[in-house]
This record gives structure tokens, sequence and C-alpha cells, in this order.
């Protein structure tokens, strides 16, 4: 496992601008999830997800066997299945996306004034470095 801290997202500097300007955001993040409950967005997703060096740290010839040989061929079929059976139908999402709706709409109205961006997927081996006016839609306004 990486011992190393992450580094910080925003500084202490910019964040006592945003404060100081009225502008406070807030971005949620996570690792992704399929867009749809089929054997072909999972593969797409898992293919991602089991690709991101934070996911999994060693990614040698050794993974790339495991990860295109074993895992993507026959994995994302049961997921799919397994997707499937909790898929959000009324809103055509993962539970992760809706929970995650749900989240920021709440943080919005608990965190006012501020701006709160839902459910925004990391790509693999990328830092979040986002202003509030590059948060992406839907974005909710505190009342």
């Amino acid at each position: 496992m990486n011992e190393a801290s992450p580094p910080a997202l925003v500084s202490a500097a910019s964040a006592d601008r945003a404060l100081a300007n009225g502008k406070i955001g807030v971005l949620l993040v996570n690792l992704g999830t399929p867009e749809a409950a089929d054997a072909a967005s999972v593969r797409r997703y898992l293919k991602e997800f089991l690709s991101d060096p934070r996911v999994i740290e060693d990614q040698g010839p050794l993974w790339q066997v495991v990860l295109n040989g074993v895992i993507l061929p026959i994995r994302p079929r049961k997921k799919a299945r397994d997707y499937a059976s909790i898929w959000n139908h009324e809103r055509n999402e993962s539970p992760l996306k809706t929970i995650t709706r749900s989240q920021a709409v709440k943080l919005a109205r608990a965190l006012e004034p501020c701006v709160v961006a839902p459910g925004t997927a990391v790509a693999p081996g990328t830092a979040v470095n986002i202003t509030i006016g590059q948060l992406p839609a839907p974005t909710y306004q505190c009342p």
C-alpha cells in the first residue's frame, strides 16, 4: 500500500480566497459506476475501474493477463445481472448515482451558500483540480 499522503486538492490560500469571495463549492467524487446494467457497460466500467492504479497498484503484465484474460471475459455478465437486480429503473441509473444525487441535494440545503455537484467520476490517473465555475452539471444551488 502506498504510505504517502495524497496531495491536498485545494490549497488553504485558494480555499480562503473562495470563502472571502462568498464562493463555496462541494464536488462529490467517486471512481465511477456502469452507465447501464448490461454486460457491455459493466465490462467498460470494470476495465476502467480495475485499470486505475489507485484501485490496483501493481498494473504489471501478470495483472493485465488476469484482467484481460480472466476477469473481463467472465465477470461482466454476472455483475450485470447483479446490477440489474438493484438498478434504479425509474431513473435508469445505478444506485451510486441515485445516492450521490440525494447526498448533493441534502448537502446543498445544509451548506448554504454553496454549490454542490454530484457524482463526478474521476478518470484513472487524474487529479481533481476544478474551480467553482467548472463544476459539472447538474449542480444544486443552495437556497
